[in-house]
């Protein structure tokens, strides 16, 4: 620090004066180390009780005097002292010349340090040479070090691993229903491996996750069910938008290159699949069988939402309050996520800087849209994407569809708490309605019609809420993230409580990643290959 800042420069070059910020943040940081050190008890202990779970006692100085800890640390301050104090001597010295006889070479401290730089460097273009672009190579070393990982922890015997019979049962005709979606589930996903047709693919795909959803229908789960089906359809809409973004010259040549593989290549891909999904089911089977109890937490869920939180729903609870940390962090993801795919896919114009909270990616105000419309009827009728849905009787359905959908979602975040639905459940059928008008009407037409639609906004106002939300507790020394109530309030059959607003924050950032993610992959001038 003496030296960098308070210093001489070196004669013969030109230093210019530090600004004054640039010394007052290590000033800063040095002044904050001294004053947690010297007031070690009063702030740090209440910081570091509530993670350790019990009281303790943190001191600077041993209370039953002096100790050999703390005397290496008076050592280790003297010493660094006297080094200090005698830099000028030891700086001068000529390590190769006084130690030739022993290390005739020795490298000094810049030598070393370049030298260190130029290893890390030399590995990383190493490393950089296995990235070769392609997803299935890096999913396939993922896939690889989760089996070895599984396998380390794994005994060779399965009975010591837990895993022994689980009884099958039929009791009604139900559990038969349950078999026969699992059958469903798993020829749906075999089918969408082995059609070569995209659509039929991702059709296929979308069957096998509807499947899914009717076994937790009958488990009896409507929440997870309720959120299967909405991102299924989601999903499957998404893809089959994707597909007809892509040229069919496209389309032909990825699976040219899927299905063009030779025989070993095909024979390697099953075979770490089979060894991976094997080393899972073993691992689930080990996991569900070796349980003391059947469901000790989900207990312990059903007996408090209603005292707790006032709630009927658990699920809500669960995503509220009882695990809420992990929705925060979700829907953080995903907002995130949203955002970086509608930075990487929307492309400004040359010379333009893209503006996220613009009318439109890459234009700032609300006449891009026109503008668009112009260049579009200027350019051949080929680069022009119009919407093959867009007739009387698909705009007639279209158009009244969105605010049921919008009122729909209203009441799952009104009724979150006593009736299957959320905020995230809210966030996609709202969002499914975004999905239909840029199927039916085209991009133009949406931000035409749809002027408030603003993705970025929607999902910076979701986040503020619910990190609101999360953080307002603390201001009136209650924990993070702390469940209130308003009591007696109750207006058909509505509760107010910070769930709500939580709710409400959960459904404007999905809302607006949703609407993001459509805007990205549904701009006309922008036409990705595969």
């Amino acid at each position: 620090f003496v030296e960098v800042f308070l210093g001489t420069p070196p004669a013969g070059q030109d230093v210019h004066a530090l600004p004054p910020l640039l010394v007052a943040g290590p000033a800063l940081l040095a002044g904050l180390s001294f004053a947690a050190g010297v007031g070690i008890a009063p702030l740090i202990e209440p910081l570091v009780e509530p993670a350790a779970g019990k009281a303790i006692s943190l001191y600077l100085f041993p209370p039953g005097g002096i100790n050999l800890a703390f005397s290496l640390s008076l050592l280790a301050l003297a010493l660094g002292a006297a080094l200090f104090a005698g830099r000028r001597v030891w700086l001068a010295w000529s390590f190769p010349a006084l130690l030739t006889w022993s290390f005739p070479a020795l490298l000094t401290g810049p030598q070393v340090y370049r030298r260190v730089i130029a290893a890390v460097e030399s590995g990383a273009d190493l490393l950089l040479t296995s990235q070769g672009g392609k997803i299935r190579y890096y999913l396939v070393v993922i896939l690889i070090g989760a089996l070895l990982l599984l396998l380390r922890g794994a005994s060779f015997s399965l009975e010591q691993m837990g895993v022994r019979p689980l009884p099958i049962t039929i009791a009604s005709a139900a559990d038969v229903l349950k078999a026969i979606l699992l059958l469903l589930a798993l020829g749906a996903t075999l089918t969408s491996i082995l059609f070569e047709k995209h659509l039929l693919a991702a059709l296929s795909l979308g069957i096998a996750g509807y499947a899914i959803g009717g076994i937790f229908l009958l488990e009896p789960a409507p929440d997870v069910a309720l959120v299967q089906f909405l991102v299924e359809t989601l999903a499957t809409v998404l893809i089959i938008i994707i597909l007809a973004r892509t040229s069919p010259a496209e389309r032909r040549k990825a699976m040219a290159n899927l299905w063009g593989q030779s025989r070993g290549g095909l024979l390697r891909d099953v075979a770490i699949s089979a060894a991976l999904g094997g080393a899972v089911m073993l691992f689930a089977l080990a996991a569900v069988s070796s349980r003391p109890t059947p469901n000790p937490i989900a207990a312990w869920h059903l007996e408090n939402a209603l005292p707790r939180l006032g709630v009927t729903d658990v699920v809500a609870g669960i995503i509220t309050d009882f695990r809420g940390m992990d929705t925060l962090l979700e829907i953080t993801v995903f907002g995130m996520a949203a955002l970086g795919i509608l930075t990487l896919l929307a492309r400004p114009h040359p010379g333009q800087p893209m503006v996220l909270f613009g009318g439109r990616a890459g234009r700032e105000d609300s006449s891009a849209v026109k503008d668009a419309i112009q260049e579009d009827a200027e350019r051949p009728e080929s680069l022009v994407y119009r919407s093959r849905f867009n007739d009387p009787i698909t705009r007639v359905a279209a158009v009244p569809l969105l605010p049921i959908a919008m009122m729909i979602a209203l009441a799952h975040i009104l009724y979150a708490g006593s009736a299957p639905g959320d905020g995230f459940t809210a966030g996609v059928i709202s969002g499914l309605g975004i999905t239909l008008w840029f199927v039916v009407f085209g991009y133009e037409e949406v931000k035409q019609r749809l002027r408030w639609l603003r993705p970025t906004v929607f999902i910076g106002l979701g986040l503020l809420l619910a990190f609101t939300n999360a953080l307002l507790p603390l201001l009136f020394g209650r924990e993070f993230m702390a469940f209130t109530q308003v009591e007696g309030f109750n207006v058909a059959g509505i509760k107010l409580a910070s769930s709500l607003v939580f709710e409400v924050g959960i459904c404007l950032t999905v809302f607006g990643g949703i609407s993001a993610i459509l805007e990205a992959i549904s701009h006309p001038k922008e036409v990705e290959p595969v």
